[in-house]
């Protein structure tokens, strides 16, 4: 993906989150994983702050949720309309977007059926 773009590939093993081109706190992360290495993601108990930004473009909050950023986008969209879909969001301008990391994970928690 792009520079700032979420996933990275190995013949050896999963997709792993990145920011910036370096996998995320200097280690690889498995997007199944993830959630779970956010609260230590080398764990070695550097800061989570440091390694994950507090808010996330489209690209990185799709990679978190697992589904394609024009997905995100669609949602987005509708929630502007006034539906209740997808995860909340700020509306930096017209066409930028940013996720809180912990409304993200917030919303996904709730989505248990």
């Amino acid at each position: 993906m792009s520079r700032s773009g979420a996933r990275s590939s190995t013949a050896a093993g999963p997709a792993a989150v990145q920011l910036h081109g370096t996998p995320l706190g200097g280690c690889r992360v498995a997007l199944g994983d993830l959630l779970a290495e956010l609260v230590d993601p080398c764990g070695d108990h550097s800061a989570v702050q440091v390694a994950f930004p507090r808010f996330l473009n489209t690209e990185q909050a799709a990679a978190v949720l697992g589904i394609s950023p024009s997905t995100l986008n669609r949602w987005a969209a509708r929630r502007d309309a006034g539906e209740e879909v997808g995860p909340p969001f700020r509306a930096v301008s017209d066409k930028v977007r940013r996720w809180s990391v912990e409304e993200l994970l917030a919303w996904l928690d709730a989505q248990k059926r």
